[in-house]
């Protein structure tokens, strides 16, 4: 067979090289940088100098160290670092609710007089050790908290057992006021027992002795806004609970079901679930069926680690800002600027590009990127949150025992206001029924966390950490410096350390920060909507 010679055959065309745009060159140089090792793409190392990277390692050290210090002091302390006038002691008056609203056993109280009118009055001595009054009892941390389990008593055991549970705190109150004061001014210490207190007692006696007849409409006003809901129930013990007055405070069967229902679902389906998705993804990883997508990045360089030490001192002037603009009452209408000034901490993230970076190195770096395509990476995230649930109840668990164990310390060494419990406040903000108030805090929560603390932490420190220490190291200390820049006390940072370990393998996997981001949306979401949830059951 013939062939056609070469030469004879005209000259193809010349392939028309790629535009040339800022972008493509800029990819250009960027693949042309690239090596392999092993088949492992290596970046060249990020932008950065010995001497920026010391410099950066020191101010990120020193300035993580103040934040977590700060954020874990107590408020004398905060107020003496600021010289801050001390502390006013808040007065209440009988207009003011007591102590302790939206607390545990505030909130267990509302749950249980719904559940009653269902259960019927007997329920509450017919559980032995899982009783109403044990379940309550095991919470009581106040003197405010005692009365609501008086009213509780009258509840679910009956009148006698409320008065009998008067009697004995009123003899407690006296013991106390005893021990402060020389037994020579035994009239001043009885004159010095908190007169609320003295004025619960004197009018819950009378209701359950049967004369609340004889009650003024000042008084019903005062243990009414006192206590509200539960206030109203004391007051309309021994009515019929079809009466107008009572029957709503009892009834409302069908949302304490509902919040049931999303309560099982949270404890007992979710957490299966994610548990088995737990234990595929492991297997999964042993056998080598599921992948990482973040390779290691070159060591070297410092604008990561600059970056996340530049957010974290911004954070401390903003917290110590607000902190002082707290304490001084001639600057306190500036505080509306610290919302706006917190939505500003994200700017902090394009300090790379201010340093020069390419943007497209930059934003794969850092994981600002689709990775495999929106849709499939949030997929991956809610899948990824679901996965987590099993690590964040171990984390909740931790915090329950290390709680355990202080509280046994404080009982030993009789330090008794040593033991630190959680408050409700984002409860109470709920609570007041400001729509935007309620609005402000789920944009923090759902939307500027996400992004910014995602961003910050799994992506520009963990980015540089991981050029250094294994990438579970890595998820590690970054999850541990998550936990503490929060101000919720030592003891309970053990489920945001899981929280924030599991978001990091979330970016180890993905490589792009949307399932971390979707992960932590999730998280934040479900929490503040089960507690508008219980609100909306629970509120007056």
């Amino acid at each position: 067979m013939d062939h056609p010679d070469p030469s004879s055959q005209p000259p193809r065309p010349p392939r028309p090289s790629p535009p040339h745009t800022p972008l493509a060159e800029a990819m250009l140089r960027e693949h042309q940088s690239m090596v392999t090792k092993k088949g492992i793409p290596i970046d060249p190392p990020d932008k950065g100098t010995g001497f920026s990277r010391m410099l950066a390692v020191t101010l990120a050290i020193v300035l993580a160290g103040m934040v977590i210090f700060w954020q874990n002091s107590s408020d004398k302390t905060q107020r003496l670092i600021m010289n801050s006038p001390p502390a006013v002691a808040v007065e209440l008056t009988e207009n003011d609710p007591a102590p302790g609203a939206y607390s545990q056993v505030d909130i267990m109280s509302r749950m249980f007089i719904k559940l009653r009118h269902a259960m019927g009055p007997e329920s509450g001595s017919s559980m032995g050790m899982f009783s109403t009054m044990s379940q309550i009892d095991a919470w009581i941390l106040s003197d405010e908290d005692e009365i609501r389990a008086v009213i509780m008593s009258a509840e679910f055991e009956s009148a006698e057992d409320a008065l009998d549970r008067l009697d004995d705190l009123e003899a407690t109150l006296m013991v106390e006021a005893l021990e402060d004061f020389e037994i020579a001014d035994l009239e001043s210490s009885i004159r010095e027992l908190d007169h609320f207190i003295e004025r619960d007692i004197s009018i819950l006696r009378t209701i359950y002795a049967g004369e609340s007849e004889i009650l003024d409409d000042a008084d019903r006003a005062y243990i009414a806004t006192r206590y509200a809901k539960l206030g109203k129930v004391a007051l309309t013990h021994g009515l019929s609970d079809d009466h107008p007055d009572r029957k709503p405070l009892i009834t409302g069967m069908g949302s304490v079901v509902l919040l049931e229902l999303v309560v099982i679902f949270g404890i007992l389906v979710l957490p299966l679930t994610g548990f088995i998705l737990l234990v595929l993804g492991i297997v999964f990883f042993a056998s080598g069926k599921l992948k990482f997508a973040t390779h290691k990045p070159t060591r070297g360089g410092s604008v990561f680690l600059e970056t996340y030490a530049l957010f974290i001192g911004a954070f401390l002037v903003m917290a110590l800002a607000g902190r002082y603009i707290a304490d001084h009452e001639q600057y306190q209408h500036l505080g509306v600027i610290l919302l706006p000034v917190q939505w500003a901490l994200l700017t902090t993230v394009f300090w790379g590009l201010l340093r020069g970076m390419n943007f497209t190195r930059w934003r794969h770096a850092i994981g600002m990127h689709s990775g495999k395509g929106v849709f499939r990476e949030i997929i991956c995230g809610v899948i990824g949150y679901l996965a987590a649930i099993p690590i964040f109840l171990f984390g909740v668990g931790i915090m329950i025992v290390l709680l355990f164990l202080q509280a046994l310390f404080a009982a030993g060494s009789g330090d008794a206001e040593s033991i630190v419990m959680p408050s409700n406040p984002i409860l109470e903000m709920i609570a007041s029924g400001d729509i935007v108030t309620i609005v402000l805090i789920f944009s923090l929560a759902t939307i500027w966390a996400p992004l910014c603390e995602e961003l910050i932490f799994r992506g520009a420190l963990y980015r540089h950490m991981h050029g250094y220490v294994h990438w579970s190291l890595a998820a590690l200390g970054t999850a541990v410096l998550f936990a503490f820049m929060h101000n919720y006390g030592p003891l309970f940072t053990p489920p945001l350390i899981a929280l924030g370990f599991m978001f990091a393998v979330l970016r180890q996997w993905r490589g792009s920060l949307i399932a971390s981001m979707t992960a932590h949306f999730v998280h934040n979401f479900s929490l503040l909507t089960f507690m508008v949830l219980l609100v909306w059951v629970i509120a007056d």
